[in-house]
């Protein structure tokens, strides 16, 4: 009798052999010397995480743009473009305000570590921008140029640059740096607490920011390209201020760019031509 119990007692011991002594008895084994204990509190490996994602981000480094609020939106060309696009002003415009942040992003990542607060997918940069433009206060001013004593003197610089051989006189070049408004300041931002900018320059690592306060669609009627087609020189005119972390201003002005003389009206030709042009401009204000 004896021994018939001892082997139904092998049989089930037999049976759950996939269990080890130790989970059966519930007897806690001693950690191998090689183990490596890894610690389990929550916010230690949230951190972690944050800040490795951080590190390996393609936005992260020294520059930041802060796109313009969609209300600071300017043109006297959005029907003849939307009459090629077949879009409405929403779509329009916020193709636009997508485009022009993208181009500056690409531009200024060839140069300088970018960070994009519209572009990067994060919730805290959708938080941190929504912020920076609750903070935000514009007014109209005087630029401010690094190297250049006087306005005048910034106006024979741009007439410099964009002269040519093909026999344009100046009258040429006096839309492109008036706005239109019809005088030469642009839209400059103000903080209302600096303090934003430390927080941010802390966060991300950056110490200069690009403020996109206004893109501006201007028509000049007074070149007419193509008679035929009723189509004139339109100008786009991006106004945008230069911060450091500490809340100084580095500079302010308004970039200009021509649109393509034959896709004037065209969105995508208008995005593809002109906006790395005005990008430019403001990524050489940046190396100044």
């Amino acid at each position: 009798m004896i021994r018939r119990v001892l082997t139904c007692c092998l049989f089930l011991l037999l049976t759950i052999s996939n269990y080890s002594f130790s989970q059966i008895f519930e007897i806690e084994e001693e950690p191998d010397s090689n183990t490596v204990i890894i610690p389990e509190e929550e916010e230690f490996i949230e951190e972690a995480q944050a800040k490795e994602a951080r590190t390996d981000s393609i936005y992260r480094g020294g520059v930041m743009i802060i796109a313009y609020k969609p209300k600071y939106y300017l043109s006297d060309a959005d029907r003849e473009i939307m009459e090629v696009s077949d879009d409405g002003p929403d779509e329009t415009r916020g193709f636009f305000r997508y485009k022009m942040e993208e181009s500056l992003y690409l531009n200024f990542r060839r140069y300088f570590s970018t960070i994009s607060l519209m572009l990067d997918t994060s919730v805290r940069s959708d938080e941190d921008l929504v912020k920076v433009h609750s903070l935000s206060n514009y007014s109209y001013e005087k630029p401010v140029i690094r190297g250049f004593q006087k306005l005048k003197e910034l106006k024979e610089w741009r007439t410099q640059l964009r002269e040519s051989d093909d026999g344009h006189d100046d009258s040429r070049m006096t839309p492109q740096s008036r706005t239109t408004r019809g005088d030469d300041e642009y839209l400059n931002v103000r903080i209302s607490d600096p303090e934003i900018l430390k927080e941010l320059h802390d966060y991300y690592g950056v110490g200069r920011f690009v403020f996109i306060n206004q893109f501006e669609i201007k028509t000049n009627y007074n070149i007419c390209l193509d008679i035929a087609r009723k189509i004139y020189q339109r100008q786009l005119l991006l106004h945008y201020s230069i911060f450091d972390h500490k809340g100084n201003q580095i500079a302010g002005n308004f970039a200009v760019a021509d649109f393509p003389e034959g896709n004037n009206n065209n969105p995508k030709a208008i995005a593809d031509i002109t906006f790395p042009k005005a990008a430019q401009v403001i990524r050489a204000e940046l190396e100044r």
